[in-house]
Parts: C-alpha cells; sequence; structure tokens
C-alpha cells in the first residue's frame, strides 16, 4: 500500500530509519552519558538532601533559617530562571 487515505486526503509518506540505524552508535554513546549523568546526580544529591533536612529539624536557629532559605530559594524560583543563573552566572 503505497498511500493512505484519510478522509479524501492521502499520506503518501514512508519513514525512513536509515539515519537512525547509521547514527545509532552515537545515540547509544548519549544513553550511556545520560545513564552515567543520572547516577552522579543521584550519588551526590542524596547527602545534600539529607544535610538540609537534618539542618531543617535542627534546635540551633540560624542553621535552621539558612536552610529553609536554601529550600525556599529553589522551590519558589521557576526552573529556567535556574538554569539561565547556573549557565550564565557560574
Amino acid at each position: 500500500m503505497d498511500a493512505l487515505n484519510f478522509g479524501g486526503l492521502l499520506a503518501a509518506y514512508e519513514f525512513d530509519f536509515s539515519a537512525i540505524w547509521e547514527q545509532f552508535p552515537e545515540l547509544l554513546k548519549g544513553l550511556w552519558v545520560t545513564i552515567a549523568l543520572t547516577v552522579t546526580v543521584m550519588v551526590l544529591s542524596l547527602p545534600l538532601g539529607l544535610g538540609v533536612a537534618f539542618a531543617r529539624r535542627s534546635r540551633f536557629g540560624p542553621l535552621r533559617w539558612v536552610a529553609y532559605a536554601y529550600t525556599e530559594l529553589f522551590r519558589t524560583t521557576p526552573l529556567l530562571v535556574q538554569i539561565f543563573f547556573t549557565f550564565f552566572a557560574l
């Protein structure tokens, strides 16, 4: 079947996956980088998150206030603003 009929409109497009198969090794490298970054960020963020959580539960007022401010800073700013700040300021 060369063409499909959709309510009188003909669609005669065939998908060409050859470009994907040619770049498949590069796609696998990208997958590996994604998995490595995910694991690295999870390993690094767990101690940071636990530290902030324990600081928010602390009896020491200034430490609790700093942890609260840190949490609220990241919760109340849009993610795009955080990305721009990280990219351009740091």
